[in-house]
């Protein structure tokens, strides 16, 4: 099986979302429950603090952990790779100067970053999460997707 196929449910950890509980603990259980990937999402943390979470996070979990915007950090706290947002460095720049193995992955945010054509809005984005959040919402995405990607 293909490591794409095997990730089924990615939590992110966010200190607004955990309400002071801990990341660690908070993703452990996530992962017990189903979770196959963590990314660490924290806008406000020093490198320091993001670095300190995502060791912390790597040593915790047998599931891959992605460092949101910091490639560097990712690399410093061995995990998996980095998820970079539309204000980033471009994957194209980046890529040569990161280990082999190393995730990159990237926001898309409409026709100039997927290649599709027509406008997006985010007001159907907002729509589709909530149509799509919570265990009924989950189902019902699942429920969508085409038979291949179940």
């Amino acid at each position: 099986m293909a490591f794409a196929d095997q990730l089924r449910l990615m939590v992110l950890t966010d200190p607004v979302l955990l309400r002071a509980r801990d990341a660690v603990d908070v993703c452990r259980r996530a992962v017990a429950g189903g979770a196959t990937i963590v990314q660490v999402r924290w806008k406000d943390a020093t490198p320091s603090e993001l670095l300190q979470l995502a060791r912390a996070l790597v040593l915790a979990l047998p599931v891959p952990v992605l460092v949101n915007d910091r490639v560097d950090v990712a690399l410093a706290a061995g995990a998996a790779g980095a998820h970079l947002g539309q204000d980033d460095p471009p994957l194209d720049a980046l890529r040569p100067a990161v280990p082999p193995g190393i995730l990159l992955g990237n926001s898309v945010g409409g026709p100039r970053t997927t290649g599709a054509s027509g406008p997006a809005s985010s007001r159907r984005t907002r729509a589709m999460r909530a149509r799509h959040s919570g265990p009924t919402g989950s189902r019902r995405s699942r429920a969508s997707r085409p038979r291949g990607c179940r």
